[in-house]
């Protein structure tokens, strides 16, 4: 838990984080004789009983750890991956795709920009911005006040395409003909699919036509897909194509399997701070954990 004194009115705020959910309260200075752990230990044993193993960690790097597993939980960029496919094509055959068509690409220029990624500053995704080994070129959108990254296979040097689309939660199809069966990708992370279809109208224009699927546990999301889901290209279709995407990779977060991993991380957080063990395992990024020196 974390306690704060607030400047008006001399109460504490305190913030209670277990693997189950995070509970904000007061405690009041009638509770707390002066803000010493020993006495704030006793406060909070009080209010939640069973909490009798309470014990001081003062590895600073451990407030590194709770922020670090926060912003992983509200993330203000994303990356989406974008695999252009033929009709009856196997993953295999979706991955080795090199030649599109002018509708992916008209479909690609609506909803972002190309970048060059040599010396690209901004948020890169799983790409290669100082080497270049996963292409030259991608597409990359501040959307609101979010930034979106597209992993697009065929831009992806070939070798690379797999892994760094099987590494993002939510993925764009762009079925060019026939049915896309989910199946055919193989991928623990990836837990969101959304198929984007061109089709023609009576008179011949291009529109787009939207679906998803998802894994088993992945609660819906919003905004609903309309009847019929057909879109022309523009600002419109865009807006509701990120909101989609970027609500589906939420909604994916509350998956059984991945709410299990937060609450672990949450847990060896605190395990691996209180045992002193050197370092832990945050997501993809490890953060070091030094012990003080006895002086």
């Amino acid at each position: 838990f974390s306690v704060r004194l607030e400047p008006e009115g001399g109460n504490y705020r305190c913030i209670v984080k277990t693997p189950v959910k995070d509970t904000t309260f007061w405690l009041y200075p009638a509770e707390v004789k002066k803000l010493l752990p020993k006495y704030i230990i006793k406060a909070i044993e009080v209010r939640f009983p069973g909490t009798s193993d309470l014990v001081l960690v003062e590895d600073v790097q451990l407030s590194r750890g709770l922020v670090e597993l926060d912003l992983i939980l509200k993330i203000q960029k994303y990356k989406f991956g974008v695999v252009y496919c033929k009709p009856d094509q196997t993953e295999e055959e979706m991955f080795n795709n090199t030649d599109t068509s002018p509708e992916f690409e008209d479909f690609l220029n609506c909803i972002a920009q190309r970048v060059d990624l040599e010396g690209w500053t901004n948020y890169r995704g799983d790409l290669d911005v100082k080497h270049l080994s996963t292409g030259k070129e991608s597409y990359y959108r501040k959307w609101r006040h979010l930034e979106v990254m597209l992993e697009v296979a065929p831009m992806i040097v070939d070798c690379r395409r797999k892994p760094i689309i099987g590494n993002t939660i939510t993925t764009i199809i762009f079925q060019d003909g026939g049915v896309f069966d989910p199946s055919k990708i193989v991928s623990q992370v990836l837990h969101v699919f959304c198929v984007v279809q061109p089709i023609k109208d009576a008179n011949g224009k291009t529109l787009y036509k939207v679906g998803t699927a998802t894994k088993k546990g992945v609660p819906r999301f919003r905004p609903s897909l309309p009847f019929p889901s057909i879109f022309e290209l523009g600002d419109a279709f865009r807006d509701f194509l990120f909101t989609k995407l970027i609500n589906g990779e939420r909604a994916s977060y509350h998956c059984s399997t991945k709410v299990r991993r937060q609450n672990r991380s949450l847990v060896e957080i605190v395990q691996h701070t209180r045992s002193g063990q050197l370092e832990y395992q945050l997501g993809r990024a490890a953060i070091p954990v030094t012990k003080k020196k006895k002086r």
